[in-house]
């Protein structure tokens, strides 16, 4: 097979029951663009590149808890860039249902307007970490003592 040919990484395609509130959700959340969007179906390309299709159930009839994904999990590069995220969210009223921190990552848990996960992560670099073992979940914390947010 020609090189060429290969996939390319693209992205993630869900189900959604409440179709416009999740593209605005997402929209928002990603900052993405639409790229398309009609009845059935709305393509979002994130600043990355990568794309989320979001498809409406409603036009099918076909159980919200199909088997697919459990959520998205949406990996920050910089611990700053998290707490952007999350103040960037917070200042929306789209708070996490849980945060928590184990070590090595940081992650605030988030439901979408159909109620999926999204989690949103921040990994220490390997040589930054403390030493193991780590706790497998973590310990709950409250985000607005963690993150600076401006009032």
């Amino acid at each position: 097979m020609n090189t060429q040919d290969a996939p390319l990484p693209g992205g993630l395609m869900m189900n959604c029951r409440r179709y416009t509130a999740m593209i605005a959700w997402y929209r928002e959340l990603l900052q993405a663009e639409v790229l398309h969007r009609d009845a059935m179906q709305c393509w979002l390309r994130s600043p990355r590149g990568w794309t989320l299709v979001l498809l409406d159930t409603q036009q099918a009839e076909r159980p919200r808890e199909i088997a697919g994904l459990d959520g998205l999990a949406l990996q920050y590069e910089r611990f700053e860039a998290l707490s952007d995220a999350y103040a960037a969210l917070a200042e929306r009223g789209i708070l996490p249902q849980h945060a928590l921190k184990n070590g090595f990552v940081t992650t605030l848990m988030y439901r979408d307007p159909d109620g999926n996960r999204v989690s949103l992560r921040y990994l220490l670099p390997a040589d930054t970490r403390g030493p193991a073992p780590y706790s497998l979940i973590g310990d709950e914390f409250e985000p607005a003592e963690l993150f600076e947010v401006s009032s």
